[in-house]
């Protein structure tokens, strides 16, 4: 790239992307995932500090690795490990560095980097595949949409012997038939939040839910300030009485206004200023609830400070608008004999307020209860196969010949009910591969695993055609089974005589046909899946069992032990594995309903004092009724069917919006559950009792009230 496109200062690779590798030293053995190859310009392309060793050669030799300090103190009980022997899948390394560890914000997350000469994959000339992780610099005054033009023409002019090669056609007849192949350019400075890459180091976030949350606070905010506004307006007669004195003495209603602000601005300075304190406090708690690794020092940053500062103006600025026009209104000689123009104007819009805080709360705890109705269909959806009590052993790979008898040996175990090696779990990311029918120029790009002859019994899955693998059958060494989808693609009705072609002709007979089961996350639909025949030992051995899963695991670990080889004991629960992949959901569920906690607890804490308010106004009206015969209950009645109003205009308002946005959010899971107006009714149900309780103590304190001491202090 460096030498065809001017525009490419630079250039960097990763490799290896989930990989495990077995890392060694003397009787320490341990199983390490956050490895990468990476490329001698490592040092001079990012900005990692090296602590020790050479930037320039650190990466240059094979079989050279820098480590992380927290990896030098597990394997050499110190971080002054240079020059160290590291035993990695069974070849010798020599600690070339030692690194800092990557800061917690970066998406480029590692514990070990191995030079790239050591493995025979940096040395490929060839362009097929997507197992690389490719970086590049470009000149400051260079066009990213002109380089990505001649990034597409490099990639066809250097793809087109490759292609033809492996699928035994030209790159044109490629294109001709729709597909499509190259590379996307991507900022890396949006990898965090807008990366659509499928593979990629660290699986990116969301900018929605960044959004989402924005405006939960937002609301938090907006709710806040309103009860500000509600209660402030509320007491009206004390703030007139005290103004038209202030007016009487000179002065004027703009510096009342200002008065009004400063006095807002302080009480929301301070507020921001106990909110850091809580937050400090508090970060940790919401670190393991978030899932995020925000250190308690972010408050402190000049970012974070300006936009407390901004968002504190704003509160202020708003919190005080209504309150200061309204409450400097009043004519100063008719507020101090009591008259006061037109209080009906001001009640009109505290309960607009009422409603827009209901209303979004009502929005807020009607998705929440679809985000967990979805989590909930998700963990009760059957997924085309039984993922309860299936356990997949790790390693299996590196333990040789030992590992049949492994497979036997567990198999003869109580408990265990079929056993069966894989190259990976279901879950785990599938690699993609171009087939074709024989003497067809139309390729199917597949993703696919490899498994033995028992793996249809362990997982459970369905035969709608054909046959499995047998080892009655010598010709399985080239048989496939395809799934439901992948017949879909291809246009068949049945498999009889059919064969799927890939690497240069080599074909493979189709020998059975299996139902659609769900071995990605639910967002998606299943897609086309061949399944390849190999009856040696794979690196996965998935186990079908029943019983106590921690007697299973005590057997497995001491089978372990006979036949591991010293390998690291490594496994997984195949239902973990899926949950694992709805992780975010979960957690932004639980962050939900923290905000929605807090929103109805903000909200209900104005309508206390409201009600507080409307009981007082109203002492004379009720003295009145119970003198002429009404009951405590007749009374509270009346009190709450006004609050009540409130609530059900707040819950319509509120329905559309949240069910619009419910459903596009259901929509980005390929499988859901059926919106229905439950979780509406539900949400709108809990805002009513809580403001029902909410002012059911001033409302019966106003009802109990003796007539003669209300009209007595009227």
């Amino acid at each position: 790239m460096t030498a065809e496109i001017p525009e490419v200062n630079e250039s960097f690779r990763f490799y290896g992307l989930d990989m495990n590798h077995t890392f060694r030293q003397d009787d320490k053995t341990f199983s390490e995932k956050k490895v990468l190859y990476a490329d001698s310009n490592f040092f001079s392309f990012f900005s990692f500090h090296l602590k020790e060793g050479n930037k320039k050669t650190a990466l240059n030799e094979p079989n050279s690795v820098v480590i992380t300090p927290a990896l030098a103190l597990k394997y050499f009980n110190t971080e002054n490990a240079l020059g160290q022997l590291l035993f990695i899948d069974g070849e010798t390394f020599t600690v070339s560095g030692i690194i800092e560890s990557p800061p917690s914000n970066s998406h480029i997350k590692f514990d070990a980097l191995l030079s790239m000469s050591s493995t025979p994959a940096g040395q490929s000339h060839s362009w097929m595949g997507n197992r690389f992780l490719t970086y590049i610099k470009l000149d400051p005054n260079s066009d990213a949409l002109e380089v990505d033009k001649k990034l597409d023409n490099l990639v066809l002019a250097n793809i087109g012997p490759d292609l033809q090669n492996s699928l035994g056609i030209s790159i044109e007849q490629f294109l001709e038939q729709k597909n499509k192949i190259g590379y996307d350019l991507h900022p890396l400075a949006e990898t965090h939040l807008y990366s659509k890459f499928p593979r990629d180091i660290t699986p990116a976030s969301d900018i929605t839910y960044i959004y989402l949350f924005a405006a939960v606070g937002l609301a938090l905010l907006l709710i806040a300030c309103f009860n500000f506004m509600n209660l402030s307006t509320a007491q009206f007669r004390n703030y007139a009485r005290a103004n038209a004195i202030r007016k009487t003495l000179g002065a004027s209603r703009w510096q009342l206004i200002i008065s009004f602000l400063q006095q807002t601005l302080t009480v929301c300075g301070i507020a921001w200023l106990v909110s850091l304190v809580i937050l400090y406090s508090a970060m940790p708690w919401l670190n393991s609830i978030s899932g995020k690794s925000f250190p308690s020092t972010i408050l402190l940053s000049g970012s974070s400070i300006a936009a407390g500062l901004i968002m504190t103006i704003f509160a202020g600025i708003l919190s005080a608008s209504y309150p200061s026009y309204y409450l400097t209104s009043f004519n100063p000689s008719e507020s101090l004999r009591g008259k006061f123009n037109n209080p009906t104007k001001s009640e009109y819009v505290r309960s607009g307020l009422v409603i827009f805080q209901y209303s979004i709360s009502i929005g807020m705890i009607a998705f929440t209860l679809v985000l967990f109705h979805q989590l909930d269909f998700i963990s009760r959806q059957h997924l085309g196969f039984e993922k309860e009590n299936i356990i997949a052993l790790k390693n299996t790979d590196r333990i040789g010949h030992n590992a049949s008898p492994l497979k036997n040996a567990l198999i003869a175990q109580r408990g265990v009910i079929a056993a069966s090696f894989t190259d990976r779990t279901i879950f785990e990311r599938m690699s993609g591969e171009a087939l074709r029918e024989p003497n067809s120029p139309q390729s199917h790009v597949m993703n696919y695993y490899v498994a033995d002859e028992d793996q249809l019994k362990v997982m459970g899955c369905q035969l709608t055609a054909g046959r499995f693998f047998s080892k009655d059958f010598p010709s399985d060494s080239n048989a496939v089974v395809i799934n439901e989808a992948a017949m879909r693609d291809l246009g068949w009705k049945s498999i009889e005589s059919k064969e799927l072609a890939a690497d240069g002709d080599v074909r493979y007979k189709v020998v059975g046909v299996i139902n659609n089961f769900n071995y990605e996350s639910l967002r998606n639909d299943v897609k086309p899946l061949i399944i390849f025949y190999n009856a040696r030992p794979g690196n996965t051995l998935m186990i079908r069992y029943t019983g106590d899963s921690r007697a299973l695991i005590d057997m497995l670990d001491k089978n372990w032990r006979l036949f591991g080889n010293g390998e690291p004991f490594e496994y997984s629960f195949l239902d973990q594995d899926f949950g694992a992949l709805f992780q975010s959901e979960s957690q932004i569920g639980k962050l939900l309903t923290l905000f929605c906690v807090g929103v109805i607890l903000i909200a209900s804490l104005g309508l206390f004092a409201l009600s507080s308010f409307t009981a007082e106004k109203r002492t004379r009206e009720i003295g009145i009724r119970k003198v002429v015969g009404a009951s405590v209950n007749q009374v509270t009645t009346l009190l709450s069917v006004q609050f009540a109003r409130l609530i059900s205009i707040a819950f319509l308002l509120s329905v559309l919006p949240s069910f619009i946005i419910s459903q596009k959010w259901l929509e980005g899971f390929a499988f859901h559950y059926q919106l229905t107006v439950a979780p509406f009714l539900l949400a709108g149900t809990c805002a009513l009792l809580i403001s029902l309780i909410t002012i059911a103590y001033h409302t019966i304190k106003a009802a109990k009230t003796n007539p003669v001491k209300a009209l007595r202090a009227e």
